[in-house]
């Protein structure tokens, strides 16, 4: 058991390293190639609010990071090895989903074509990062561990991660935008 427990975690660990070095990436990526345009990416925040939703950014990533270091110490047991297994695939969803926002949104700022259908494919991709992080929540919620403050901790990142996805951006970022 221990063994492919062991397994999952290693998988999560490679899912994390490598599609989370993918998302970086196309960060830089798009802002490297598009350096005129990506200040844009704020739309009508002003400054004081563009701050509060960096610091969003900011708690939401250091939730993430929370909650999967805290994934790869948990005890081995048959029903957290599934619901890792489920986590892992989540992680993976978001994450790819996640990697879609940046180039969608600077093909909305630079086209006057298709403006509707790429208005509607950013915000499907926001909504559903958004539920990836409740299902994330949810999934979080069912594994067996110890009643103590660091689970608590970890269903807390959680819902901060939700939170985050779902009205910094899905409902304050994209009202801002368009």
């Amino acid at each position: 058991m221990k063994l492919v427990n062991d397994n999952v975690k290693i998988n999560m660990l490679i899912t994390n390293i490598l599609f989370g070095s993918i998302l970086l990436y196309s960060y830089y990526y798009y802002y490297k190639h598009n350096k005129k345009t990506f200040p844009k990416l704020w739309g009508n925040i002003r400054d004081n609010n563009k701050y509060l939703l960096s610091f969003s950014v900011f708690l939401a990533a250091i939730s993430y990071v929370y909650i999967f270091i805290y994934l790869l110490n948990i005890t081995n047991n048959k029903r957290n090895n599934i619901l890792l297994k489920e986590l892992n695939i989540q992680q993976i969803l978001l994450i790819i989903i996640s990697i879609l926002w940046t180039p969608l949104s600077i093909m909305y700022l630079k086209n006057d074509d298709n403006k509707v259908l790429l208005r509607l494919a950013i915000m499907l991709v926001l909504f559903i990062v958004s539920m990836c992080c409740l299902l994330y929540y949810k999934t979080l919620s069912k594994l067996s561990l110890n009643k103590n403050i660091y689970r608590k901790m970890v269903l807390v990142c959680a819902i901060i991660l939700f939170a985050h996805t779902f009205i910094g951006d899905f409902l304050i970022w994209s009202y801002n935008f368009f």
